[in-house]
């Protein structure tokens, strides 16, 4: 991917031919296109970067000289950091239930108390692991005698993750947004009625089993939640990408690009 950059400066700045040079070497490691802007031929642009130049601006982001090698890195690589975290997000949950039924409780305990910010974690709408079934409805886990809201879990009944079946869904649907859109940075983002068209299964879920007209059921909350995740990370993403100012880097004149000839044009009558 490649990076538009906006480079101000004015004539007789040896800071901005530093500057210059400094991208110039930059390039290689991080491919970008750079417009280099004087400010002398705007006004604005003088009152405005007059005593700071050379400024480099990268989607509304500004830095001063000396330039710093780290707001390139951040702009290109932002994608995988934000994998990495859904990534390690998702191992979380996962970790909790692991640290309880080897033993480690405080561990676990400190683990789940974290994720508890981020999700109710009723244990009737949250999966088990390492028990003999996956879920429990509300009523078998009273009838076990245990809180079918806070119960965290048992040797015998199994530890739950540390967030509920359709965060869980959301979290695994925006990861494979994000690795798919890392293979196919083309890719143009979902409109805003095809994405209010995408969430409405979940917010019909959601408000329905809310308001207490039915009780919604894991695999509801597991389709719709995937599909939740899925259409934000492809609403966001391509959205985020245009501004960090990324673009796909240019492979039309390739060394290895082949030229078909063109037909032989017949003559006119």
């Amino acid at each position: 991917m490649s990076v538009r950059a906006t480079l101000y400066t004015k004539p007789g700045c040896h800071l901005c031919e530093q500057a210059l040079g400094q991208l110039d070497r930059l390039r290689r490691r991080y491919p970008h296109e750079l417009l280099v802007v004087d400010i002398t031929a705007d006004a604005e642009l003088t009152r405005r970067y007059g005593e700071r130049i050379p400024v480099l601006s990268i989607a509304g982001h500004e830095s001063d000289a000396p330039l710093s090698a780290a707001v390139l890195e951040l702009s290109r690589h932002w994608l995988l950091s934000l994998n990495v975290a859904c990534g390690a997000f998702i191992g979380g949950a996962l970790a909790a239930p692991l640290m309880a039924v080897v033993g480690w409780h405080a561990a676990a305990g400190t683990l789940y108390a974290a994720y508890h910010l981020a999700c109710h974690q009723w244990a009737f709408r949250s999966f088990f692991l390492f028990g003999p079934q996956a879920v429990y409805a509300e009523q078998q886990l009273a009838d076990l005698g245990v809180d079918p809201f806070s119960f965290v879990g048992s040797q015998s009944e199994g530890w739950k993750m540390a967030f509920c079946e359709r965060d869980l869904a959301i979290y695994l649907g925006l990861l494979v947004a994000g690795l798919v859109y890392a293979r196919r940075r083309h890719l143009q983002p979902a409109g805003f009625l095809l994405y209010g068209v995408l969430i409405l299964p979940i917010a019909l879920d959601g408000f329905t089993q809310l308001i207490g007209w039915r009780e919604s059921t894991w695999d509801l909350r597991v389709g719709t939640g995937l599909l939740f995740g899925l259409a934000s990370g492809w609403f966001v993403l391509p959205r985020l990408d245009a501004s960090f100012g990324l673009q796909p880097a240019s492979s039309r004149y390739a060394a290895s690009a082949v030229c078909d000839p063109l037909p032989p044009l017949s003559p006119r009558a």
